[in-house]
């Protein structure tokens, strides 16, 4: 990837100091890009290091006016900003809505009015819902807001795309240290438990298929779609590793075992009053085989790196705070 020679010279990023938008526009800034982080910045900005090549704009994509200074001279855009996850959207469904596909869907056309050629949208394999073994051609079944929200949206951006490229990201589940943590997400959360806690207990009976990805490698997944210049076609792609498909009770002893070698031997459990009906196994051949991104992070060496991160932190639950958990937070700012 020759960055450097790239017609890529300035890029938007929205949501550029969240969990995954913290890790792309990191590795942008590095490279010598340009980068416009448009953000809200609820959860701080210390997470990016200040730069000559980054500029950050406070603000979302409803804003127009804020929009319209963060799009100037840009030439692509990664579009992350929105509420994640099945829980935080189902706090609210019109919040859920106008935050994610009204938003969306202002931004693509001013990105159009002014010329912007590329635009990458952060999607989800969450569209898949409750599906044996899928790929960018198969039925979607939502089972949830989040995912609905994300078809919708989706749909909407190929039916405006006319000459814009467009790329759509359907990611696994991620994982993994950020600049930005998170502890709302299934192995994060169940490692800062049994680290802090000594006991991990799963929801459901942990047979849910869950394809999952290393948030830095998610990152390395954005940065090759965007300097790739051979793509001139409207794409769909899964974004993960094959291997990296595993059931819900898999995780708990796979993690069980990286414990067991640190001399911990948790308490595990499973609790069958909250079921979880999403189960999807996913094929990541297409986009492999495009790209040729091979995973930095295995599950073992994900989870070997966030116990170190948290134990420097410290083990007192601190991972518990709303700053940590998008569903906490958003629980909270519209309870206010």
């Amino acid at each position: 990837m020759d960055v450097k020679n790239n017609k890529i010279k300035k890029v938007l990023v929205t949501g550029g100091a969240g969990y995954l938008g913290s890790e792309i526009v990191s590795s942008l800034v590095e490279s010598g890009v340009n980068v416009v982080v448009l953000d809200k910045f609820y959860f701080g900005r210390d997470n990016l290091t200040p730069a000559d090549n980054l500029t950050l704009v406070e603000g979302s994509p409803l804003d127009i006016g804020k929009t319209s200074i963060a799009l100037k001279n840009v030439d692509a855009v990664i579009h992350l900003t929105g509420m994640v996850g099945d829980s935080s959207c189902g706090l609210s469904e019109f919040n859920t809505l106008h935050t994610n596909f009204t938003s969306t869907i202002r931004l693509f056309k001013l990105a159009k009015e002014v010329g912007i050629k590329k635009f990458i949208f952060a999607s989800s394999c969450s569209v898949y819902g409750n599906n044996s073994k899928v790929d960018e051609a198969s039925e979607l079944y939502p089972l949830s807001l989040y995912a609905r929200d994300k078809i919708y949206t989706e749909k909407a951006l190929m039916a405006l795309a006319d000459d814009v490229q467009l790329t759509i990201m359907r990611k696994g589940t991620l994982f993994g240290w950020s600049r930005r943590p998170r502890f709302d997400l299934v192995i994060n959360l169940l490692t800062a438990k049994v680290i802090t806690e000594n006991k991990i207990t799963v929801y459901g009976n942990g047979a849910q298929w869950r394809p999952f990805i290393h948030v830095k490698d998610a990152a390395k997944a954005y940065l090759a779609v965007l300097f790739d210049e051979n793509s001139t076609e409207n794409e769909i792609y899964n974004i993960g590793f094959n291997d990296m498909n595993f059931t819900v009770g898999s995780i708990v002893y796979k993690l069980n075992d990286i414990l067991n070698d640190l001399n911990i031997y948790p308490e595990i459990s499973f609790d069958d009053t909250k079921e979880d009906d999403r189960s999807y196994k996913v094929d990541f051949t297409r986009f492999s085989s495009k790209y040729h991104i091979e995973s930095r992070y295995n599950f073992k060496m994900g989870v070997l790196d966030l116990i170190q991160h948290i134990k420097t932190r410290g083990l007192s639950g601190w991972w518990k705070d709303k700053q940590y958990s998008n569903y906490l937070f958003y629980k909270d700012l519209y309870n206010k």
